[in-house]
């Protein structure tokens, strides 16, 4: 009785970090060989040359052989759900997405957690508590957690770091030098979160939440670049859709 409680209070504790959006815990059942996660996560992929061949298979079931469709490039497919596949010793993790592909529903194999190597990180959308819920403000914007870095650039020579998302309720708390400018080289931040929503009257980018010279703050993303391509925000939308996608 004791796990059970355990168990039903780690979902719900999941359940209000998500919210009810992409991420949030359906079910989690254990047995003596491995433990199964299931997350929602609602989202349309085109297939692009990303896409590894073993992720191409699309099966009936999860851990079953038989292949009842492949996926090729320019493919639509609709995910409805992540199956975490954990070993009973947490060392392995397959993980599955359950998809809608011409009307079919299947399973294509995401990750091969035997495949993974030691040193590589996972292509999990949610690794590490990424997109958690982390605070909401009282004028409307949403934090989530991620963690990548981005460099500075734009047309200014610095870029301002607020005390809070949106330029409307929040203050200038200290600037940023662009990269490459009058002397610097490269700067680059470390993102700690990020918001939900978008700053629509300027141009459609998000807030990010860094730390510059021991002071934390809000920057408005539009100045700042990813590098080695890829978008410049890891959302999990973001990350399904570049390993499965262009």
């Amino acid at each position: 009785m004791k796990k059970v409680c355990i168990l039903l209070l780690s979902m719900i504790f999941t359940s209000f970090f998500y919210a009810g959006n992409n991420g949030t815990i359906i079910s989690e059942t254990k047995s003596n060989k491995e433990t199964v996660l299931v997350r929602k996560h609602v989202q349309t992929v085109e297939i692009g040359e990303n896409i590894e061949d073993f992720q191409r298979d699309i099966h009936s079931g999860i851990n079953q052989k038989d292949i009842i469709g492949i996926l090729k490039e320019n493919d639509l497919i609709d995910v409805s759900e992540i199956w975490y596949i954990i070993s009973k010793s947490g060392k392995n993790t397959d993980i599955w997405l359950k998809i809608n592909f011409k009307n079919t529903i299947g399973f294509i194999l995401y990750e091969d957690g035997q495949k993974l190597k030691e040193n590589s990180l996972s292509i999990d959308p949610y690794r590490d508590g990424n997109w958690e819920l982390l605070e909401k403000f009282d004028d409307g914007w949403t934090s989530r957690k991620v963690k990548q870095s981005l460099a500075v650039y734009g047309e200014s020579d610095e870029i301002e770091l607020r005390s809070r998302p949106g330029s409307k309720n929040s203050t200038v708390i200290s600037l940023i030098p662009r990269s490459e400018r009058k002397g610097n080289g490269q700067v680059n931040l470390e993102v700690e979160a990020v918001t939900e929503e978008t700053e629509k009257k300027k141009g459609g980018e998000r807030w990010v939440r860094v730390t510059w010279n021991g002071i934390s703050g809000w920057v408005y993303a539009a100045p700042l670049q990813a590098e080695r391509g890829g978008p410049k925000i890891w959302t999990p939308e973001n990350i399904l859709e570049w390993n499965l996608g262009w």
